[in-house]
């Protein structure tokens, strides 16, 4: 459901259903909002996605990819 949210655009959508469900929220479903956001250009929800991430997975091994990702967005 995240991917097909999330590849089609629907990216607030999407996230307003994670955080709903934030406690059966996964990593994996973050990390295609992001890569969902990159695809779309996204750089709001990218930014929150990224924070979700943090939370739910606070390894530094993360913080070099999303230093390139807003490099990217031209952030």
């Amino acid at each position: 459901m995240v991917d097909i949210l999330g590849t089609s655009g629907h990216l607030e959508a999407t996230t307003n259903l994670l955080q709903k469900l934030l406690d059966d929220s996964s990593l994996s479903s973050w990390m295609v909002i992001l890569s969902a956001c990159r695809l779309h250009g996204n750089v709001d929800v990218a930014k929150e996605a990224i924070e979700f991430i943090i939370k739910l997975q606070p390894q530094k091994e993360f913080a070099n990819s999303f230093v390139g990702l807003f490099i990217e967005f031209g952030e």
